[in-house]
């Protein structure tokens, strides 16, 4: 009797799943979104060997955007047993699709269908804002979150992604932009009104604040990761009734990361109070959007300072590592008092795009160095101790300055940002001083064209470029995990910024 061979067994017989899953993984990383999917659905060998990748890929850091469909899978994500736990950084975007109530946008002409589904997600965004949707849909998903840590508010889009191409974008924003024919713009562009974006980075901040308030999530950090807009003062105003549960979150918070509106903040700014909540802070950034006013900055410094220190308003903030300023218009003498406050902790320090306060009979006095005076009263600060040193576009009054141009008053050879480090404040100093070279307006210029650049986000984005990818757009997610592998199989889903975003 002849015999019978056995069956091939398509999982336990897979020569693929017989490879080092490392080597899986470089394989998979230069396919298609949509052939990743289809690896993974080829057997559960392959689908559990690979979800360890998968999951830092897709599922770490994620965008969405203040639309149902895009909040609503950040909800099921959060639900979700096996990807709950994956989520680390959530990232809203500041997407919308402009107000205009028009048939066509920007040269592109709208048919009937495109544009009763323009207005039905403006209908939706605007009702999430006014009844309180927003917030209520970010309690579900940060309460369910166990391991998040960052929350960051942002306006553009990164360009990080490697996969496919392109950018990264928020969850659910190829879906919308196939049924209504235009893209949902996270700042204004031209033709858009600026009025109807200048208030709504302020409002999800303070949605995001009361959502992780009413949550009792514990994140480390939240983020305000702004190119062309900032935050008011009004959005840190702090209701008493939510104080209670707020007080843990800001006491908890390791980084802070603002965009300030240029409005003067005032002893009682809501600023101030918020901060007075946040003791435990190691990294602080202040970007301000004017740097015209030095009073802007100046109210809110002397709160940060030593010398307010017997002040009931004071902002104590012992445990500061790093400290970020940019975007400022401010006094020498006030710029090395506030340094000295954060003295014995502070390690880091980064300028960008400072400018100080020059006094008008030194306009053609080129023998003084502004920037490098400043740096030489850091290097006798009691206690300083500083590490790290970055600087870039500074001002120094009546011109930029440049860190290794060593002809004073030409920009040719001029490099404009700059990173010391040394082993104390005195090593990191003496290697600025050396190069710090201030440019005079009444000098010649070699090269007329200086490098400008208007981001009040570059950090920010420098460190998102060198993290893992997001994801994007990924509607109608399920939530099972032979499902799960779906989820980013199309054009829909679209990864974002550094994980996953929709």
């Amino acid at each position: 009797m002849a015999s019978v061979s056995s069956p091939v067994n398509p999982q336990a017989d897979s020569h693929l799943t017989k490879v080092p899953i490392e080597i899986v993984d470089r394989i998979t990383k230069y396919i298609s979104t949509k052939d990743l999917g289809n690896v993974r659905l080829s057997c559960r060998g392959l689908e559990n060997a690979t979800f360890p990748f998968f999951s830092r890929e897709f599922f770490t850091k994620k965008q969405f955007m203040g639309y149902t469909i895009s909040l609503q899978a950040l909800v099921d994500i959060a639900n979700h047993e096996t990807l709950a736990p994956c989520l680390k950084h959530v990232i809203l975007s500041t997407d919308r699709f402009e107000g205009r109530g028009y048939h066509s946008f920007q040269g592109i002409r709208l048919d009937d269908a495109q544009y009763q589904a323009l207005q039905l997600a403006r209908a939706d965004h605007e009702n999430l804002m006014a009844a309180g949707g927003l917030r209520d849909m970010l309690v579900e998903a940060f309460s369910k979150l166990p391991n998040l840590k960052t929350v960051d508010i942002r306006d553009f889009n990164s360009r990080s992604r490697t996969r496919d191409g392109g950018q990264w974008t928020s969850w659910g924003s190829t879906t919308l932009t196939e049924a209504i024919g235009f893209e949902p713009a996270p700042r204004p562009g031209p033709g858009l009104g600026v009025q109807f974006w200048i208030n709504y980075p302020s409002q999800l901040f303070s949605a995001v604040t009361a959502a992780l308030a009413a949550s009792q999530a514990r994140p480390e950090s939240i983020e305000l990761v702004l190119r062309s807009s900032s935050v008011s003062d009004h959005a840190f105003f702090i209701p008493q009734r939510i104080l209670p549960s707020l007080i843990p979150v800001l006491s908890g918070l390791k980084q802070l990361h603002l965009v300030l509106a240029p409005h003067s903040p005032l002893n009682n700014s809501n600023i101030g109070k918020f901060l007075q909540h946040t003791p435990n802070l190691t990294w602080l950034r202040l970007n301000f959007q004017s740097t015209l006013n030095p009073e802007n900055s100046e109210n809110l410094f002397a709160r940060l300072s030593r010398s307010d220190a017997d002040n009931a308003n004071h902002i104590t903030l012992q445990h500061l590592e790093q400290l970020d300023l940019g975007s400022l218009t401010i006094n020498p003498k006030v710029l090395v008092h506030l340094v000295a406050s954060f003295a014995p902790n502070l390690r880091t320090l980064s300028f960008r795009r400072v400018k100080l306060v020059g006094r008008a009979e030194d306009h053609n006095n080129t023998d003084i160095n502004t920037w490098a005076k400043l740096f030489s009263k850091l290097a006798l600060v009691d206690g300083l101790d500083i590490r790290k040193l970055q600087v870039s576009h500074l001002d120094h009054g009546f011109g930029p300055v440049s860190f290794g141009a060593k002809r004073s008053g030409y920009r040719q050879g001029a490099v404009l940002e700059q990173t010391y480090e040394g082993q104390s404040t005195q090593d990191v100093v003496a290697q600025v001083v050396a190069d710090v070279t201030p440019f005079w307006p009444h000098l010649p210029d070699d090269d007329e064209d200086e490098d400008e650049d208007d981001s009040l986000a570059d950090d920010d984005e420098d460190n998102d470029e060198n993290d893992d990818e997001a994801d994007g757009d990924g509607d109608g997610m399920a939530i099972n995990d032979d499902q799960a592998d779906n989820d980013h199989q199309g054009e829909d889903d679209e990864m974002q910024d550094e994980d996953i975003v929709e």
